[in-house]
């Protein structure tokens, strides 16, 4: 794969497999087009749309909900702190505890997984949940490169573009934190805190 830039440092083209993708920015060097889709944003500077899905924010700048259509795909919610509590992926419900600004448990309709964390923010040494305890092995960037069950054998690898698209080697395994340890929601979007990605 190759990137090309503007004088600002803007992508401008990818060319990959022999094919070049077009992107536009605006005088903010918000991406305005890329890959023939067509994106768009609000007063404050967050995404609006990208010609597929619909963003909604509330007051504090947080993204509340995602939309194709008239369907609600995805809604968030939020503690006083600003830590993302809430998530309903397509009516797959999810709360999170935290301590700091890592989360130590998730819930999923019900079920606890708890989350081994060291001192440093996204450091995440292993997650247990009904299945067992699967350990995180990651690069320096922290991206998890492989999961590692019980007896040590490797159930999940990742592999990461220059820009963090993710691809999973074995499939299915049930595993958010991927990229740089941020969690891949899955719809295309990575969960940074105070804001969110598109690798691609």
């Amino acid at each position: 794969t190759t990137y090309g830039y503007d004088a600002e440092g803007n992508t401008l083209n990818v060319l990959s497999l022999a094919t070049t993708t077009p992107a536009t920015v605006d005088l903010n060097d918000r991406l305005t087009s890329w890959n023939w889709q067509t994106y768009t944003y609000d007063a404050d500077g967050n995404l609006t749309g990208n010609g597929t899905d619909t963003y909604v924010w509330n007051a504090r700048n947080q993204l509340a909900t995602v939309k194709q259509g008239s369907t609600t795909i995805a809604s968030f919610s939020y503690d006083p702190l600003g830590r993302r509590v809430g998530t309903d992926f397509n009516g797959n419900a999810a709360s999170y505890l935290y301590d700091g600004l890592n989360a130590v448990q998730e819930t999923h309709g019900g079920t606890a997984t708890s989350i081994l964390t060291g001192l440093a923010v996204d450091e995440r040494f292993a997650r247990t949940d009904l299945s067992g305890r699967t350990d995180f092995l990651s690069d320096a960037l922290n991206s998890t490169m492989a999961l590692t069950n019980n007896a040590g054998a490797i159930v999940e690898q990742y592999s990461y573009d220059p820009y963090g698209a993710t691809t999973a080697s074995m499939s299915g395994f049930d595993n958010p934190y991927q990229y740089t340890g941020r969690e891949n929601d899955g719809d295309g979007l990575y969960y940074y805190r105070a804001r969110y990605y598109a690798p691609a």
